[in-house]
């Protein structure tokens, strides 16, 4: 069985963050598409505040998917806020009024996933060393 590193697991939650950004980012336009058809279902408070969550978690997931693949400074805190994300995206109201529990299930293991992975230090990218440090160092390389 392969070894799965941290950093492993983090690049892999970088592509779900930015799967599930796109993926979320159409909700908005479904609902505006289903609102058509009803009566100011569009500016109705639960519509907006449903249009608003998710699409300040399509930004969250969306940073956090540029962060970490970026290898930025702030990709640990990133992807500490879009897993937390995640999870609230499975305890959305929505996802229990109608009954489609099992559609955010994926959302909840991301979530949790992303928790572990990104809360637990990697002492190789966190440290704010440069793995290649030792190597440019001059150690070896004399002249």
């Amino acid at each position: 069985m392969p070894d799965l590193s941290i950093r492993d697991a983090r690049k892999y939650l970088c592509w779900c963050f930015g799967f599930e950004s796109l993926l979320i980012l159409l909700f908005p336009f479904r609902h505006i598409a289903l609102a058509n058809h009803r009566s100011d279902a569009l500016l109705a408070p639960p519509g907006l505040l449903n249009a608003a969550f998710f699409s300040l978690a399509a930004a969250i997931l969306g940073a956090a998917w540029w962060a970490v693949w970026q290898r930025k400074l702030s990709a640990r805190g990133w992807g500490i806020a879009a897993s937390l994300t995640c999870v609230l995206i499975f305890l959305h109201p929505d996802t229990f009024h109608r009954r489609s529990i099992w559609g955010h299930v994926g959302a909840l293991v991301i979530g949790t996933i992303g928790l572990v992975a990104f809360l637990r230090q990697d002492d190789q990218n966190d440290s704010g060393k440069n793995p290649n440090e030792f190597a440019n160092s001059g150690a070896g390389n004399s002249r």
